[in-house]
C-alpha cells in the first residue's frame, strides 16, 4: 500500500473567511521576534524554554476560538509561558523569515516548506530546528494544555501523544462507541477496498475512542446532516476503527493487525480522525478533530471533484475558487 511520507492534515480552521475579518489577533504573550528562528531557538532554550510557532490566517473562525477561548484560559498562558517563547505567523504572510537552516524565506513558503495547509497550526521545535510535535487545528482546552505538557516535559521522546492522552487526560464523552448505518462491518480493509473500486469509490476510516466528547458531537451533528451523509457515502465506504480497539484486521496490504495497530500504523494521535483514501489505497487527505457540519461539506467538495488534482492545496483552492474575493 502507497502512504504519503507528509499527508496532508485537514484543519478546516473554520474554512469560509469572515467577511469582516482584519489582521491577526495577537497576544501579550507572543514574542516579538525579528523572525530569524535559529536565533530564536537559541534566545529559547538558553533560557530554559522551547520554540512555539503559531500559523494563523485573517477570518479563521477557529483561530479566533483559539484566541477566544483557550488563550484566556489563565492556567494554558502560564504552562505555555514558562515553557515556550511563542512566535505568530501567518500562512498567507510575505513578511520574510531567516528559517533553521539559514535560508531566507517568507511566512508563507515556510508553511509550505512544512507542508501546513491550513491553521490555525501549532508547531513545537527542538534545538536543532526539527519539529518535535504539531497540534493540527482547534484543540479543546483540556487537549491544548495535555499536548502543551506532552511537550514541555519532553515525553515526546518516550511516547506517542496518543498513549500519553489515554494516560493523563482521559475525556467524559459516555461509555462505549456509537454505531451509524453508514459504517461498513468489513474488517479486511484489502477486501473492502476492492469493492469500493468497483463501485468507483475509496474509503474513509474514521478513529474513534469511549469517553470521547468530540466523537459524541461528530455523530450528533454531522452523522445526523443529511447532506454531509449522502456526499460521504456516494464518494467512500465508511468503516469506524477503535483507537484502542483489539479486534483482528487485515490492513490494504492484506497483512494481519489489530484495530489499535492500524491506528498506531497510520501514526493516529487524536480522536475523531478520519483518514481518505483513494480507490488505490493512497491516503489523500485527514481531517483531525471534528468540526462544524458546514465545514465537513466543504472539504467533502474539495475531495470529491478533481479540486485536489488542479490545486496543491486545499488552502490554495478555498482562497481561490471558495473563499469570496473582497481584497
Amino acid at each position: 500500500m502507497i502512504r504519503y511520507a507528509n499527508t496532508f492534515v485537514m484543519l478546516l480552521a473554520g474554512a469560509i473567511f469572515a467577511l469582516d475579518a482584519g489582521a491577526l489577533e495577537s497576544e501579550p504573550f507572543f514574542k516579538g521576534s525579528y523572525l530569524d528562528l535559529k536565533h530564536d531557538m537559541a534566545q529559547a532554550y538558553q533560557e530554559g524554554r522551547g520554540l512555539m510557532v503559531i500559523y494563523e490566517q485573517e477570518g479563521c473562525s477557529y483561530c479566533a476560538l483559539m484566541h477566544k477561548v483557550n488563550f484566556a484560559d489563565k492556567e494554558t498562558v502560564d504552562i505555555m509561558t514558562r515553557h515556550f517563547d511563542v512566535i505568530q505567523l501567518d500562512i498567507w504572510g510575505a513578511r520574510e523569515l531567516t528559517d533553521f537552516s539559514g535560508n531566507v524565506v517568507t511566512e508563507k513558503q515556510f508553511a509550505r516548506n512544512l507542508n501546513i495547509q491550513l491553521s490555525p497550526m501549532v508547531n513545537f521545535f527542538g534545538p536543532d530546528g526539527k519539529e518535535v510535535f504539531r497540534m493540527a487545528g482547534y484543540y479543546k482546552p483540556q487537549l491544548f494544555k495535555t499536548a502543551l505538557r506532552y511537550v514541555a516535559e519532553g515525553a515526546y521522546q518516550q511516547t506517542s501523544f496518543r498513549e500519553y492522552v489515554r494516560k493523563y487526560a482521559q475525556e467524559s464523552g459516555g461509555s462505549g462507541l456509537i454505531d451509524t448505518p453508514i459504517f461498513s462491518q468489513a474488517t479486511d480493509l484489502h477486501l473492502a477496498m476492492a469493492a469500493a473500486r468497483e463501485k468507483k469509490k475509496g474509503i474513509a476510516l474514521l478513529f474513534e475512542q469511549e469517553q470521547c466528547v468530540s466523537c459524541v458531537e461528530m455523530h450528533a451533528k454531522i452523522f445526523t446532516d443529511k447532506r454531509a451523509v449522502d456526499k460521504l457515502t456516494k464518494a467512500f465506504d465508511v468503516m469506524r476503527v477503535n483507537l484502542w480497539g483489539s479486534r483482528a484486521l487485515k490492513d490494504f496490504d492484506g497483512s494481519a493487525t489489530t484495530e489499535a495497530g492500524l491506528g498506531q500504523s497510520l501514526a493516529v494521535s487524536s480522536t475523531p480522525t478520519i483518514i481518505f483514501f483513494d480507490p488505490e489505497s493512497k491516503e489523500v487527505f485527514r481531517y483531525d478533530s471534528y468540526r462544524k457540519p458546514e465545514d465537513f461539506l466543504v472539504l467533502l467538495t474539495y475531495l470529491t471533484t478533481d479540486a485536489r488534482l488542479k490545486y496543491p492545496s486545499f488552502q490554495d483552492w478555498l482562497r481561490v475558487e471558495y473563499i469570496p474575493h473582497e481584497h
